[in-house]
């Protein structure tokens, strides 16, 4: 296909400067794009010559573009298409028996999860999975499932011995030099296959931090025999697939008059001939998931990106044609946007800037990867998403006025209206969206009998926090938790044995304050509408992390070291802490003064070791880490002479980074301490001493009622003597 369109480049050019030109790329799937209800006959790599021609379309802007799907099984097509081809229309049609179809893109939320597809007892494959944006995916996946992990990527594990003791690039290059008296592009490229090493050997030891066993096999996806062979190695040590991530893929960026067929192979062959190995091979396995990493470019085309783009669309069409073939499979076809890092150069962040398309955070994908491939949910009718960063304008070649006045490329696609601005008399703050809906019990969240009050299980308002941020970050994938706001407990939720409710998070219409979005979040009692907790979340850009405002630089190592310098306390769980082992933050406790307490806080659990199908595979913020400020508080009330506090309110939580799953050191200044109500600000630090989040205002409620409650931290059983 690129040395036919190389072929003729000149002549449709030509063409085009003189009259006009037509470029029509025909691929004979099913008429709509692999979507139609026929048995599917058809070939998936036909979908190649669409995403061509869509490149075209970017490059040639002269020439009359046309992306044609006609039914392969259409006697009266050909028609049909001469009859589409005589006058103006949109890029991308299809045609079949049953007429002309266009295909429109529909925005749509993840809404609920439902029923979890994979757990403890799946086996993920995942290709090209080791390192880059789809680790992050197979990393999340992992988390939220338990599942083992076969792994299999180009970058073998090993590195050589001149590499020990180089830390960083500019070291590997020298040492590399020294030794094997290497060019210096030679030492950069080992240094570069060192780094890879390190980077694949980090991502199995993630894995095996969040409780996953998992394997690696070193493999080229192009080499379709290796491909097979590690594939059996895996299932001979894990057994039988269950889920398959493919993420592999390489770039070779060129304009199509410049390309080489060695190019487009390259390209080619690691995601969309990788792929169809992969299914032949997975015939027998009890598949029950196929995530894909595919790119918008396969849906939109691009300028540079000839064989990126026909790889990609032949991705989606394998995804629809798996639908058909095995039908008991939800295949899924993710169309990402550019990420944020893996073969997003700083050159090609800055170009997508330009052209209004923001980039996703890696992070942020992984976790919806995880959330719609493990579960049931409503978006398992299609096949093909594409998921763009917020904001992110629709990638649309522009056609020369010169050319012809066609309508837009994709007529049916629906204008994303800009968020409106805090105080716009348009932004109807009344309106809510349900975000998710849960069922929660001490059976399907096992860390809720040890966090018992008064003898019933009490939902915390860490993890009430938690689901609030996740509630907001579902609506604006690609954007960060930056802050939550005015976070208060309202009702509350209690639980006993047996018993089981079910929570609805509801979010606002979201607002831009500054340049950050905010969304007003309420976690309710499905029954009777009740809300349990409040509190507005902002997302967007974080702060730079500041300086330490509690504390001295020679306290900095305490967290490294793992013990607290001068007098410390255990925190005193079964006596002074209510809490059971599930919530048993705090390693160590030193009271600095009256008013100054410094405690070093564990990294929380997994959330699947937290409770039954966890809404992310890891946490947004820490539930240990926030629990342990109010396990703090607790200690200092009693050390004031009251039986102890609980959280009601907190003014304002930022997040300058991510919590360590090390654990962080926690400085609290208490600020007032009265008969009834104690404030304090707050602040968390990782192993280096950065800080990574504050709290001010945070309010704890002192009431004589809580020495009793806290002694009975065990569920009562009704019924009983």
């Amino acid at each position: 296909i690129a040395s036919w369109l190389k072929a003729c480049a000149g002549s449709l050019l030509s063409a085009a400067a003189t009259g006009g030109a037509l470029l029509a790329g025909v691929g004979r799937l099913d008429g709509a794009w692999g979507r139609g209800a026929a048995s599917a006959t058809w070939a998936p790599e036909q979908a190649a010559v669409l995403g061509a021609v869509k490149t075209a379309a970017w490059e040639w802007p002269e020439v009359c573009v046309r992306a044609v799907d006609l039914a392969r099984d259409d006697r009266s097509g050909w028609q049909h298409l001469a009859d589409e081809l005589g006058f103006y229309g949109p890029l991308e049609v299809g045609v079949s028996p049953i007429g002309v179809v266009e295909l429109g893109l529909e925005r749509v939320s993840e809404g609920a999860p439902g029923e979890p597809i994979l757990g403890k007892e799946s086996v993920i494959l995942a290709v090209g999975g080791a390192r880059g944006v789809t680790a992050a995916g197979v990393l999340a996946l992992a988390g939220q499932t338990g599942a083992p992990v076969g792994l299999i990527g180009r970058t073998p594990l090993e590195e050589p011995v001149w590499a020990t003791g180089s830390p960083d690039d500019t070291s590997l290059i020298r040492a590399c030099v020294a030794t094997t008296g290497c060019t210096l592009r030679q030492a950069q490229e080992q240094a570069q296959r060192v780094l890879a090493s390190r980077e694949a050997r980090a991502m199995l030891e993630e894995l095996r931090r969040v409780g996953s066993r998992c394997c690696y096999r070193s493999a080229d996806a192009a080499d379709a025999g290796a491909l097979r062979k590690a594939v059996r190695s895996i299932r001979a040590e894990l057994g039988p697939i269950h889920a398959l991530v493919h993420g592999a893929g390489v770039l070779a960026d060129a304009r199509i008059d410049q390309l080489d067929p060695a190019q487009c192979a390259r390209v080619f062959e690691p995601k969309a001939g990788a792929l169809g190995v992969l299914l032949d091979e997975l015939a027998a396995d009890p598949l029950r998931v196929v995530a894909i990493y595919g790119s918008s470019t396969g849906r939109f085309g691009r300028a540079g990106q000839l064989p990126y783009a026909m790889a990609n669309a032949t991705l989606a069409a394998w995804a629809a044609r798996l639908r058909h073939d095995r039908p008991g499979i939800r295949a899924f076809c993710f169309d990402w946007g550019p990420f944020n890092g893996g073969m997003v150069t700083p050159g090609l962040a800055s170009l997508f800037a330009s052209e209004g398309v923001g980039l996703i955070e890696p992070s942020s994908g992984g976790e919806m990867l995880a959330r719609v491939s493990a579960c049931h949910s409503h978006l398992e009718i299609e096949t093909e998403l594409v998921v763009l960063a917020h904001g992110s304008a629709l990638p649309v070649p522009v056609r020369s006025a010169g050319s012809h006045p066609a309508p837009p490329p994709h007529p049916a696609v629906a204008v994303v209206a800009d968020l409106p601005g805090a105080g716009d008399p348009d932004a109807d703050t009344a309106s809510r969206d349900t975000a998710f809906e849960r069922l929660v019990s001490v059976a399907s969240h096992p860390c809720l009998e040890d966090h018992v009050l008064d003898g019933k299980a009490v939902l915390p308002l860490a993890l009430g926090m938690e689901w609030m941020a996740h509630a907001a970050a579902s609506g604006q994938p690609g954007l960060e938790i930056a802050e939550l706001a005015d976070i208060a407990v309202m009702q509350g939720l209690q639980l006993g044995l047996g018993l089981e409710r079910r929570v609805l998070a509801v979010t606002s219409l979201p607002v831009r304050v500054d340049d950050r979005v905010e969304e007003a979040v309420e976690l309710l009692g499905a029954d009777d509408r009740r809300p349990l907790f409040r509190a507005r979340v902002r997302l967007g850009r974080r702060d730079p992390s500041p300086r330490s405002r509690h504390i001295e630089a020679r306290d900095g190592g305490e967290l490294a070291t793992g013990q607290l310098s001068g007098e410390a306390w255990e925190p005193g769980y079964g006596s002074s802490l209510f809490h059971g082992s599930s919530w048993q933050a705090l390693e160590q406790v030193r009271f600095q003064g009256d008013d100054r307490l410094v405690a070093l806080v564990r990294g929380c659990l997994a959330p699947a070791s937290m409770m039954r199908s966890p809404l992310r595979g890891h946490w947004l913020l820490d539930p240990w880490a926030v629990d342990g400020l109010f396990q703090v508080m607790i200690l200092a009330a009693q050390r004031a002479g009251h039986p102890g506090c609980l959280p009601t309110r907190i003014s304002q939580l930022r997040l300058f980074g991510r919590f360590d799953p090390a654990g962080s050191r926690l400085l609290v200044h208490l600020l007032r301490t009265g008969p009834h109500i104690m404030v304090a600000d707050a602040e968390w630090e990782d192993p280096s001493g950065r800080v990574v989040a504050q709290a001010r205002g945070v309010e704890c409620v002192i009431d004589a009622s809580l020495g009793r409650a806290f002694r009975k931290n065990r569920i009562l059983v009704t019924g009983g003597t």
